[in-house]
């Protein structure tokens, strides 16, 4: 009877969770993103910590995989379990007596994958009837796995697009504003800066979708989503805080960047259970470059604990890179 209550919670929670990891688009379920975050602290672990491991750049591949096994288990458990709890659950074809031991595993293993070659069959029409439902589920799950990788590899695509389009503005946040600054505009940063926006807010909203696509890592450091998007909001700071009147854009101007970077704090922080640093001296920015360009002025100090770069401070971090690569 044990066997049987704990075949049924089980089947429950593993459908429950594959349902809303690959249909809910409101994040992954709560095991699959547990389970998630911890194969990328082993994957993270095995490559030293370190960013430019090409170890760390397989990371997603091997956790997407690893997925999928882990629902194959939580399965293929369930229903191992339910036909364990009764001695007749399942009888060989040729002659009707019991099968025991790993007859009952191989069985459930081969009604799950739909390839059922007849060897046994369920004893009774409860069986008949347990035994179709896990081949339904089997086949479902097969459908919407397929489903659910093919956007979500897109998304990962997408994720590099935008890492490589940040990379075309300047290898620093000093070389971004010196290279986008017309004499009147930031060209790409602020007066066109819908594309920009609108791609930050669809990588914020695949990582809503998909959160496994935040482990998949960038092993080249001048094209990691991460370092990248801390290089642009460090930028953004900038922008906002340490150039001369003369050269500062209106705040309109920075608005929609803005909310953009509102909105994916809200959701990396979720996803990532990121909390912000409280390490004071990350928000030091070295502007020797936009004063001597006279973009900015000296004695210009940023405000105290800036949450968005503490926030970036522990994703760099913990993405196995060191702050110093944000510049």
């Amino acid at each position: 009877m044990i066997l049987l209550f704990l075949g049924i919670i089980i089947y429950i929670i593993a459908v429950q969770d594959i349902l809303k990891t690959t249909l809910s688009m409101q994040g992954g379920g709560w095991l699959t993103n547990n389970f998630s975050k911890m194969l990328w602290k082993i994957c993270f672990y095995l490559s030293g910590e370190n960013g430019a491991s090409k170890f760390l750049g397989k990371s997603g591949y091997i956790i997407l995989t690893g997925i999928i096994i882990f629902w194959v288990f939580l399965l293929w458990t369930s229903l191992s379990l339910l036909i364990y709890s009764d001695p007749l659950s399942i009888v060989s074809s040729s002659d009707k007596t019991p099968v025991l031991g790993f007859e009952k595993l191989y069985f459930a293993g081969y009604i799950l994958s739909t390839l059922g070659n007849g060897e046994y069959i369920p004893g009774s029409d409860f069986w008949r009837l347990i035994t179709n439902i896990f081949s339904f589920t089997g086949l479902v799950l097969l459908t919407m796995s397929v489903t659910y990788f093919v956007p979500l590899l897109q998304a990962v695509i997408e994720q590099q697009k935008l890492a490589v389009q940040i990379s075309g503005y300047g290898e620093t946040p000093q070389q971004m504003l010196l290279n986008t600054y017309d004499g009147q505009y930031y060209q790409g940063l602020t007066a066109n800066a819908s594309e920009l926006t609108l791609a930050l807010i669809k990588h914020t909203q695949n990582h809503k979708a998909y959160p496994v696509i935040h482990y998949f890592h960038n092993d080249d450091k001048e094209y990691n989503i991460i370092l990248e998007l801390s290089k642009l909001y460090k930028c953004l700071v900038i922008l906002e805080n340490l150039l001369s009147e003369e050269h500062s854009p209106k705040e309109s101007e920075l608005r929609s960047l803005n909310v953009a970077f509102d909105n994916y704090f809200k959701v990396i922080t979720q996803i990532t259970n990121t909390k912000k640093s409280n390490n004071l001296n990350i928000t030091g920015i070295n502007t020797d470059q936009l004063i001597k360009n006279g973009l900015a002025e000296t004695g210009k100090e940023l405000p105290k604990n800036i949450q968005g770069l503490q926030i970036f401070y522990k994703l760099v971090k913990n993405d196995g890179w060191n702050w110093e690569n944000v510049i």
